[in-house]
């Protein structure tokens, strides 16, 4: 059973005196937040708890709302007190480890994921998310035993070589990527959205802009189109010259499409190129306060410096992105239009 409707359960089970207003506010909650609508759930939990303050169920919601904002430390002070009313639940912990990796705070996002591991649920993917959240943190070795936990209680499951797919694509391993691929392919006839994004990304490090397009062809059939394909989509666009293209996926979409930080960036980066450039700027300003030791971020910001002719302040970025970059690929010039093949 879905948490959502395990919590709403609980309510119905007050009985036929209680006031029906909360429950219907915890129904209205859980299904925004399936949805993603954040600050709309929000409001409803808190309307639920002003009938019925106490509800564990409802505060749960509430802090789930609240983190799914983005708000990581305030949703965590709320967590906290729910943990010392014992009305701590996997799912509040699981919200917290989502929230810190959104923020690029891996440190917190590994200690909440380990913490969500000891309380059961679905291990595999659990140690999936943990072995990523591992290797951005810079730690391999623990994103390694993470990765063999998962192959561990299912040996032949295919999804973990995605797992580490990613991490060789993201520390530029490309002989790496491609084997765990490979690996995927042999493991399982299953054709995830997923694995052809990840093929995208390596081309586009590559600079074979051809074949991320023809990759994210084939992801686009297999699923909706998230914010991450479409930012990768329109990047291999702006990075080809087609600016017009490019423009069209990334002017016609806000909500919780802003809430993903390549998404931003690829905006921003657009923007510039649109010579739009202080509404790049407030974007590039935004992201480097929640995240300024972040490459793709601190790409951003050389990259309107440079158009900008802010010639000093692109080099000390160029030089704070030189000390973080982990793929070799990953070159600033190659955010430039036309310097792919």
């Amino acid at each position: 059973m879905h948490w959502g409707w395990m919590g709403l359960a609980s309510l119905l089970a007050l009985g036929a005196g209680a006031s029906a207003a909360p429950v219907r506010q915890a129904f209205e909650g859980f299904r925004l937040l399936k949805q993603s609508r954040f600050e709309d759930a929000e409001a409803a939990f808190r309307r639920g708890l002003e009938a019925r303050p106490q509800s564990a169920n409802l505060r749960t919601g509430w802090v789930q709302a609240v983190l799914g904002q983005n708000r990581c430390e305030e949703g965590q002070d709320l967590a906290w007190r729910l943990r010392e009313e014992k009305a701590f639940n996997r799912n509040v912990i699981d919200s917290l480890a989502g929230c810190f990796a959104r923020l690029q705070d891996f440190a917190e996002a590994v200690y909440w994921k380990e913490a969500a591991l000891t309380l059961g649920g679905p291990q595999v993917e659990g140690w999936m998310r943990l072995a990523l959240f591992r290797f951005r943190l810079g730690d391999s070795w623990g994103a390694e035993r993470a990765l063999e936990e998962a192959e561990a209680m299912e040996p032949l499951v295919a999804r973990p070589w995605l797992t580490r797919a990613l991490h060789a694509v993201g520390r530029g391993d490309v002989d790496g990527a491609e084997e765990a691929l490979a690996w995927f392919d042999l493991l399982t006839e299953e054709d995830l959205q997923l694995r052809w994004l990840i093929a995208a990304r390596l081309s586009l490090d590559l600079g074979d802009l051809e074949q991320a397009l023809e990759e994210l062809n084939r992801a686009s059939l297999l699923g909706t189109r998230t914010p991450s394909g479409l930012a990768l989509r329109a990047e291999v666009f702006r990075r080809g010259g087609q600016l017009k293209e490019a423009s069209a996926i990334v002017s016609t979409r806000g909500g919780a499409f802003m809430r993903d930080r390549t998404w931003r960036m690829v905006l921003a980066r657009v923007r510039v190129d649109e010579g739009r450039l202080e509404a790049s700027g407030r974007l590039v300003k935004q992201a480097l306060a929640e995240t300024p030791a972040d490459p793709e971020v601190l790409a951003s910001a050389w990259y309107l410096s440079q158009r900008l002719g802010e010639t000093e302040r692109a080099k000390q970025t160029a030089r704070a992105h030189a000390r973080v970059r982990i793929n070799p690929w990953r070159t600033l010039t190659s955010l430039l239009p036309g310097s792919s093949t």
